[in-house]
């Protein structure tokens, strides 16, 4: 009678537990990932992306004038480590900031009459972003220089040469310290230029007046490329200068000096028998 009984109780018991050994694996199986597929003109982005591209909208420059000056801002705020914002008008570079707000300012009266296109380059450790172009109108102040013969008619007047028009500065020359931690630049004048600007390895560091600088804190046995441009009174640029190396020299190490006297000879004993 008894097993009777227990006949019938544990294939049911027998059952549930099977089934809750099955429902628990499932569970802990990895899910499958759901794949998203991409619409046309986006990227995949990494696990260590910084969401600079297709994801974050680009900046649009904001124009702004003040008085004689016209100022070009954009707001940095999606992107993170932003290390400098390069500004350009028609593809001339005009300027560039280094910390927040990010924003330049040119002279109306450098600039022709009529309507130009502002973009602004945001550069991130790793990557390059171009914004969207902006159009502003410049109505510069400044009258046009008369002509040398006021009576000369527009057909037999010289053409005036594009103000944009500067030459590359020449004869870029790099010189390493002999502690390598420093290299001296050198070139030669452009006629117009009132500054220049320089890159180490693509990336703008310095924009002295003369044709000289000198790149401190450098790291011995490293080569570093440089590049120069020069800037005209309206504050556009030629194009950079080819790429110039300089390998930082790595010290010689000659070892420790030893200072501690030498021991003097002995003096013969005169006090020995005879």
């Amino acid at each position: 009678m008894r097993y009777g009984r227990l006949a019938r109780i544990v294939p049911p018991m027998v059952g549930l537990f099977v089934l809750g050994c099955v429902t628990s694996a499932l569970s802990l199986r990895p899910k499958e990932p759901v794949l998203v597929p991409l619409t046309d003109g986006q990227q995949p982005i990494s696990a260590d992306s910084t969401l600079v591209g297709a994801q974050t909208p680009l900046p649009t420059p904001t124009v702004t004038k003040v008085g004689a000056e016209v100022q070009f801002s954009v707001d940095t705020t999606p992107y993170g480590g932003v290390q400098k914002v390069e500004f350009y008008v028609e593809q001339h570079f005009v300027g560039a900031a280094y910390s927040q707000p990010y924003s330049v300012a040119v002279n109306e009266d450098n600039l022709a009459a009529g309507t130009h296109t502002v973009t602004a380059k945001v550069y991130t450790p790793g990557s390059t972003t171009d914004s969207q172009p902006a159009t502003f109108t410049a109505q510069p102040t400044v009258p046009p220089a008369p002509t040398a013969d006021a009576t000369a008619s527009p057909a037999t007047a010289a053409p005036a040469q594009p103000a944009s028009v500067i030459a590359v500065p020449a004869n870029l020359a790099a010189t390493a310290t002999t502690d390598g931690t420093s290299a001296t630049l050198n070139w030669a004048a452009s006629d117009g230029a009132l500054s220049y600007l320089v890159w180490r390895d693509g990336v703008q560091i310095a924009s002295p007046t003369g044709t000289g600088y000198t790149d401190t804190g450098l790291n011995p046995g490293q080569t570093y490329d440089y590049q120069v441009a020069a800037v005209a009174a309206h504050g556009t640029a030629s194009d950079r200068s080819p790429l110039v190396a300089a390998t930082m020299p790595v010290p010689q190490d000659t070892g420790p000096v030893n200072t501690s006297n030498a021991a003097s000879p002995q003096s013969p004993d005169s006090s020995s028998s005879s």
